[in-house]
């Protein structure tokens, strides 16, 4: 690389993360004003809407949920010892 060029992709690269960061802000903003928490809103939450009549409501909470782990295989250990102190 060329050292007249060493700023120019230094600006490009710190413009580039900034674009990428006011997305994430803005999607969080617009997750709000819809009513979801998207820090905390679990996705399978969502399949739980047609219970309550909400079904129009599940394209906007599908895109501000996260990915739970529903289907994980418990991992069951076979022994576990409790120390009490004190």
């Amino acid at each position: 690389m060329l050292p007249n060029n060493r700023g120019l992709v230094l600006f490009l690269t710190s413009s580039l993360l900034a674009w990428v960061s006011s997305l994430a802000e803005d999607a969080v903003d617009t997750c709000y004003n819809a009513g979801f928490d998207k820090n905390s809103l679990l996705c399978s939450n969502c399949d739980n809407l047609h219970e309550f009549g909400l079904d129009s409501l599940r394209s906007g909470c599908e895109s501000c949920c996260v990915q739970d782990k529903v289907n994980e295989v418990t991992k069951k250990h076979h022994f576990a010892r409790l120390e009490v102190c004190g």
